[in-house]
Order: structure tokens, then sequence, then C-alpha cells
């Protein structure tokens, strides 16, 4: 009898705690959350993050509540069904995350390069569109080969410096003869481009301030381009990199 008297206390005593417990979250829970849907509760701060990251789509208050809601239960809904746990799910988080890290990467490089294009290369873009190079394109296999400047057989061309790539406009932005580009990736193979001559039509061409900053922005995206590459090139330099592939044997590393 005694034996059942100290059960029944100690379940007593265990259901009273889980009541005191349970009333003292949701007291917690009411005083500092601003929303619950079903057992997800968002706490006030969480909201106001949320509802302040979105103020540039100029959604009001009550709309961006009813869209929270929406998003929660499709959440949970989700998760219901296990989606959240199917190996396709799992890699496009995966995919997303490595891509979202890139990004940041690449965003906060581009600050440390700290680019800027001066009025001088400017001013050599609209001197080079009037130009027409005679030129002589030397075709290497790997980027060694190319920067050790054996230039033989060269194919010879003659283009209007308006004409070529954007890449190779910035490579060739002041053409004088006995130029020689650095070796520049085409493909699968690199290249270095000589200049043999330069003609300069009589022509005289006036620039807007619009179109200055068209070519400003121009050069900028190629220069950021450029700087990110030979990031990279020394990132490749620096690891070690092991193909095991008998059939990839002209990786670049």
């Amino acid at each position: 009898m005694r034996y059942i008297a100290y059960i029944f206390l100690i379940i007593l005593l265990v259901t009273i705690v889980m009541i005191t417990y349970v009333n003292q979250d949701e007291r917690i829970i009411r005083g500092n959350a601003f929303l619950r849907v079903n057992e997800r509760v968002i706490t006030k701060d969480e909201f106001n993050r949320l509802f302040n990251e979105q103020k540039r789509s100029h959604v009001d208050r009550d709309e961006f509540i009813n869209s929270l809601i929406t998003k929660e239960l499709l959440i949970q809904e989700a998760k219901r069904l296990g989606i959240d746990q199917e190996e396709a799910f799992r890699r496009e988080i995966q995919d997303f995350y490595e891509q979202s890290l890139i990004k940041t990467l690449l965003d906060r490089k581009f600050s440390d390069f700290n680019i800027e294009v001066t009025d001088d290369e400017v001013e050599n873009y609209l001197k080079a569109m009037n130009k027409t190079l005679y030129i002589s394109v030397f075709s290497f296999k790997t980027k060694e080969e190319a920067e050790k400047g054996q230039l033989k057989n060269g194919q010879t061309r003659v283009v209007a410096f308006m004409d070529l790539s954007q890449n190779l406009r910035y490579k060739l932005l002041n053409p004088e003869p006995g130029l020689i580009t650095p070796p520049i990736k085409a493909g699968g193979n690199y290249i270095v481009i000589r200049v043999d001559r330069v003609v300069e039509e009589r022509l005289h061409v006036t620039a807007s301030e619009e179109y200055r900053k068209k070519i400003r922005r121009q050069l900028l995206e190629e220069k950021k381009r450029q700087a990110v590459e030979d990031w990279i090139t020394s990132l490749r330099k620096g690891a070690r990199i092991d193909v095991y592939d008998e059939q990839s044997e002209e990786v670049k590393k």
C-alpha cells in the first residue's frame, strides 16, 4: 500500500513540475513572441530583422506577416512530407550554399582589389577606336610555353580595333608596333599577340560624357575579370592538384 502511495506521489510531483515548466515556457514565449505557427515561434527580434531586410520591396506590415505565415506553413508541410531529407533536395542546398559562398568571397575580393580606371585609359580607348592593327597571333598548348616567348610561325591578320573582343581591346588598349600581349586563354589553348603595324584613320571621334562613362564601366569590368583570373591562377599555383583520369591529361594546373 505504501509502495502504491509512493508511486502516486512521484507521478503527482512530476506532473506538477511539467505543468509549471509548460506554464513558465508559455509565459516566456508570450513575452518575447511575435508570431506562432504551430510549434514554430517567431520572436519580436526575429520578425523585426526579417521585416527590415525586405523594406526595399515596399510590402506593408500586414502583408508581410501574412506572407511569413504562408511561408512557415509551406516549410512545415515540406518537412512533414520528408522533402528536407531527400537526397536531391540536399544536393540543391549544397549547390546553393557553395555558389553563395563563392559570390561572397568574390564580392569581398573585389573590394580588396581597389580597382580604378584612369582618364588616360579612357582616352587611349577612344584613340584606338580609329586604328587598324596588323598583328601576328601565336598559338601555344600551355601557358608555360606561351610565357617562354618563342614567337614563331604566327598567323598574320589585319583587324580594326573595334572588331576585337572586349578582352582583346583591353589587352591592346594602347597599340604600338612591337607590343606583345601576355598569354591569353583561347579555348583549350593560349595565344600571344604581337602588334606589327598600326594604321590610324583620319577620323575624329567625339565622345559624349555618357559614352565615356560606358567605356569606363567596360574597362572596369575587364580589369576586375583580369584581377580575378590572376588571383585564381595564384591559388592554383599554391595548391596541390591531382587529376586521376587518363583522359584529362590536358587539364591546366
